[in-house]
């Protein structure tokens, strides 16, 4: 009879480390020909072995593709398009610019009084980042600037939408946390 093989681990840091351990440990006690499958095993042998190692290291390996840790950063940024519903006779033109936003502490955000012209051109100015795919009349492509973002900033249908694309951002972060 071989002899028995201590399989036991101290002080793993994580899941998978202990499950690297354990199948390096087997595979030593298996080449030196010393397996001796542990009391919770009811199928000794290399085959349970190896396949109860490969389905412990998948296992963990999916639940890290799955859960994601919190990344807290200083100045938190996001992408979104943003549809205009721009005023034509008759009706109105659907059209769409990427708007990069900074996700604003509800410190800050409380600060500008939103009910008032001054106030949410406050808070767009702090809340806007950059906006790009916009064009002139003719369709050449603007470079975002500061007089570009006031002129933006003063026709309501995009003052409105930009507004409504935040607050829809956070609103969805929140309702996920």
């Amino acid at each position: 009879m071989p002899a028995r093989v201590d399989l036991t681990l101290r002080y793993p840091d994580t899941a998978r480390d202990a499950a690297v351990v354990l199948v390096e440990q087997m595979w030593t006690a298996i080449t030196d020909g010393h397996l001796v499958a542990p009391r919770a095993c009811h199928r000794p042998g290399l085959q349970s072995w190896l396949s109860a190692a490969a389905l412990c290291l998948g296992s963990i390996d999916r639940q890290k593709e799955h859960k994601r840790m919190f990344k807290v950063t200083a100045n938190p940024t996001f992408l979104r398009s943003v549809s205009v519903e721009v005023p034509v006779d008759g009706g109105y033109s659907s059209e769409t610019m990427k708007v990069t936003y900074r996700a604003l502490p509800t410190s800050e955000a409380a600060k500008h009084d939103l009910n008032t012209a001054q106030g949410s051109t406050d808070f767009l100015r702090a809340a806007v980042v950059r906006i790009d795919d916009l064009v002139d009349e003719a369709g050449a492509a603007l470079s975002y600037n500061d007089a570009l973002r006031d002129q933006l900033f003063d026709m309501p249908y995009v003052r409105t939408a930009l507004a409504r694309e935040y607050f829809a951002a956070v609103a969805a972060a929140k309702r996920g946390n």
